[in-house]
């Protein structure tokens, strides 16, 4: 299992749906048996929250702060719905149950009009949702190309596959019970405008000189993403969702010879989606 730290140190979003505050709020929602403020780091103050209809019993939210005559809304019932619950050590509590698939808003209001909002975005099942930014090719070979053959050359690489900037993958966990097991269906949707999406299988896998790795069969391709990227292509855009960059030996797809030894890096910055 040590193959997949990388993987469920991605999860940890993905399953707890939380967000991070480094501010107190008069009026706070959280997690757990109490909320917890410490500047600058992850705490269990709520923003946000992911529930699956896999998983029908939602989840139940504090609130903290205001002057505790709250009043609960929702703007769109048809995906979750909330009610209060028994208070426990002092805070009051609302549960939020999956109705359908979407996304909704709760407000908590006090008797003094402070309002704290709840954003539910609510999937059918559970699963590790990466968005593709953006591609990119390298090349390495102790012999340079011409500016213009390399660009052409990452152009027709390029068209040889079914995923574009802006599509998205998705590693569907089958298991309930099992996040994300070490191989199951994945789902393309190959352009951000996609609804229908390319069905096929992932497998996590890797090797030494890779490390964990995550192999790809879809329309005919099979594509083995490592998570450890060529040094030249530095640091991963700064981004407020979680994101890696993965590359892929694609020098075999190459539709013009190249010099002896020679390699070509295909890479994608993956974001990852609540």
């Amino acid at each position: 299992m040590k193959k997949l730290s990388i993987l469920f140190s991605l999860l940890a979003l993905l399953l707890v749906g939380t967000a991070c505050e480094d501010d107190y709020r008069d009026l706070t929602l959280f997690s757990g048996a109490e909320p917890i403020y410490q500047a600058g780091t992850c705490d269990n103050l709520l923003t946000t929250a992911v529930l699956y209809l896999t998983n029908p019993e939602g989840i139940v939210v504090g609130i903290d702060g205001g002057d505790g005559d709250y009043t609960l809304s929702d703007n769109n019932p048809a995906v979750a719905t909330a009610e209060f619950t028994a208070s426990e050590d002092d805070f009051r509590r609302f549960r939020v149950t999956p109705v359908g698939a979407g996304t909704t808003y709760f407000q908590v209001k006090d008797g003094s009009g402070m309002v704290a909002t709840l954003k539910v975005t609510v999937h059918e099942y559970a699963a590790l949702r990466m968005r593709v930014h953006e591609h990119r090719f390298s090349y390495e070979s102790d012999e340079a190309l011409p500016d213009d053959q390399w660009r052409d050359l990452a152009y027709d690489l390029g068209q040889q596959f079914a995923m574009r900037p802006g599509g998205l993958y998705v590693l569907k966990a089958d298991d309930a019970d099992v996040p994300l097991p070490d191989s199951g269906t994945l789902l393309v949707y190959p352009t951000e405008d996609s609804d229908t999406p390319i069905e096929g299988t992932y497998e996590v896998t890797g090797s030494e000189e890779r490390g964990t790795c995550l192999l790809f069969r879809y329309a005919g391709e099979e594509h083995l993403f490592s998570f450890r990227s060529p040094d030249e292509w530095g640091e991963t855009k700064t981004s407020p969702l979680p994101s890696l960059y993965v590359y892929e030996d694609v020098t075999a797809l190459s539709p013009v010879a190249l010099p002896q030894g020679s390699r070509i890096i295909h890479g994608e910055l993956w974001l990852q989606e609540m």
